[in-house]
């Protein structure tokens, strides 16, 4: 059972721009299924005329939006001919400024993806504004790879995958490639495998294992708008990313909490919102091993636990957003 071919391009070119706006400290959108249609038709109607433009038809991104249903207060669009593979065109739009400002906008929320192969035409739709952006689900040959309300255990493959978790307590396991997890709700276990992997624990307490590769681990990225919420990162072997802020503030302010279990300053970082002066460490024994702790503090806010090390500098391991 395998997701259609247009849907894959929507889930890859989804993981391509928000790893992109991951490492610009941007905010991750998630596909919105008003913005896809909207998408899907602009993309087949550029085919069908064989004409790129922002204008067919006398319609223009926003009458096109709001055709779909999507009620908007911020909308914009990138247009693209000629690409064959979502990396190929997410890379075209990253070299070239207009669309690179629209990718990395932090007044959006939403995405949609239209793609034709008839002269490989693509429409890429983002908004911000409604409350009811409609439920992607992809489409596929005969099953489906997560999301919903139904919690459970979701597996990938040695592939690049995409899993999302529910609204319950779910388990991700990437294997191999570079994933992309969000767990979404719940108490979540998100374990991406080998790869390069992107993990998103959204809402309540999460364990985020990064495993081998190069990881960006965000356990709270909506800055801790649950109450008590505490999240364990294990970046694992590789270059790992800790993220306790972004462009929508400083995550784990109030009563909530992360606890980073493998800090390795030779290799790895820690991202958040300001500047070295915002923020102030200190040092004690509050868990892991016999070993002395480093606390992060914003303001008086304990934001995160670096365990077992207090070779934390602001200097040489902070990527300051």
């Amino acid at each position: 059972m395998a997701i259609l071919q247009q849907d894959q391009f929507d889930l890859r070119v989804l993981q391509l721009v928000n790893q992109f706006r991951a490492e610009n400290g941007r905010a991750s959108l998630t596909l919105s299924e008003k913005l896809d249609k909207a998408a899907d038709k602009y993309a087949n109607l550029m085919a069908s005329q064989n004409i790129m433009s922002h204008t067919l038809n006398n319609t223009t991104i926003g009458s096109r939006t709001t055709a779909e249903g999507y009620v908007w207060n911020s909308v914009s669009e990138n247009i693209a001919k000629g690409y064959t593979t979502p990396e190929q065109v997410v890379q075209a739009w990253i070299n070239s400024p207009g669309h690179r400002a629209n990718m990395l906008a932090t007044n959006i929320t939403h995405m949609g993806l239209g793609y034709s192969s008839n002269g490989h035409y693509w429409s890429q739709s983002f908004a911000r504004g409604d409350a009811n952006p409609g439920t992607y689900m992809a489409q596929t040959d005969g099953g489906s790879g997560g999301g919903g309300t139904n919690p459970g255990t979701f597996n990938g493959t040695n592939g690049n995958d995409i899993l999302n978790g529910t609204t319950g307590n779910d388990k991700l396991y990437g294997y191999g490639g570079n994933d992309y997890f969000d767990g979404s709700y719940g108490n979540d276990y998100l374990d991406g495998g080998s790869g390069n992997d992107i993990l998103y624990g959204g809402e309540s307490n999460d364990t985020l294992i990064g495993g081998s590769g190069d990881d960006f681990l965000n356990g709270g990225r909506l800055a801790g708008t649950t109450s008590g919420e505490l999240d364990v990162l294990t970046g694992g072997s590789g270059s790992d990313t800790f993220v306790m802020g972004g462009s929508w503030g400083v995550s784990y302010v109030g009563t909530n909490n992360a606890v980073i279990t493998d800090f390795d300053f030779n290799y790895d970082w820690i991202q958040v919102k300001g500047s070295a002066s915002d923020y102030r460490m200190t040092t004690g024994n509050w868990g892991g091993t016999s070993a002395m702790d480093t606390a992060l503090y914003k303001g008086n806010d304990c934001i995160a636990l670096i365990q077992d090390t207090t070779n934390v500098s602001f200097g040489r391991d902070f990527n300051f957003v």
